[in-house]
């Protein structure tokens, strides 16, 4: 209950979030992410305040790992995957006996609408139903890649290339591969991320205690050089 004695309800759809000087720190749920939270901040302040000229947009970028900020300036590749087709079966056919299930399958995937823009609707929509809808170990990569030219940090191709790699791990934070010349860093390796207990009361968890979590992470990747002042 709140101090008033009222209850309270869990609400998964929760995110919190702290801001230090150009800093943001987000705890989030599994109905909220940080990209929600953007595209509020932009309703926030160009909407409803008025504070952004048209054209302006506010950007969460993701901060990367020291070990990836090591490499950034060396990239030569980045990659996306997604699976071919994410089978869906009929929620009508739940509670059926398991042989004798008929499942309706919607043929959708990130990975078949990437094809359809790639090489056109018609041919992908001419091939065979069943053939997709058995075809779960199929995945689509796209690749950017960089071949030869200057090494110099600030080159238009390594510019180019480290802008996308900032979209793209915005975007496919779970998909992302970013080649260097040192290694390669996959998916949520590449970002700064921790995992904190927090203390709750009957699965709400306490704000006071998130808030407190969250200043001292922020402290302790200010101190540590993670971040920049």
């Amino acid at each position: 209950p709140d101090p008033e004695g009222n209850p309270r309800e869990f609400i998964d759809a929760v995110l919190y979030f702290g801001i230090h000087d150009n800093h943001v720190v987000v705890v989030q749920s599994a109905a909220l992410r940080d990209r929600d939270f953007e595209s509020h901040l932009n309703w926030l302040l160009f909407t409803h305040a008025q504070a952004l000229q048209q054209g302006e947009s506010i950007m969460l970028r993701k901060e990367l790992t020291l070990d990836a900020q090591r490499q950034m300036d060396s990239v030569r590749s980045v990659s996306i995957s997604a699976p071919l087709i994410e089978r869906r079966a009929d929620p009508a056919a739940v509670g059926v006996e398991r042989e004798n299930q008929h499942l309706a399958v919607n043929v959708r995937g990130r990975g078949l609408e990437w094809l359809r823009t790639t090489v056109g609707v018609d041919l992908i929509d001419n091939l065979n139903v069943e053939d997709l809808v058995a075809a779960d170990e199929l995945e689509v990569h796209i690749s950017i890649v960089k071949k030869g030219g200057s090494r110099l940090p600030d080159s238009p191709a390594n510019n180019t290339i480290a802008a996308l790699t900032q979209t793209l791990r915005h975007q496919y934070e779970d998909d992302i591969r970013v080649t260097t010349r040192r290694g390669e860093i996959r998916g949520r390796s590449l970002f700064l991320r921790t995992i904190r207990t927090v203390n709750c009361l009957n699965g709400v968890p306490n704000q006071l205690h998130v808030f407190e979590q969250m200043s001292d992470w922020l402290s302790e990747c200010l101190e540590l050089g993670h971040i920049r002042p």
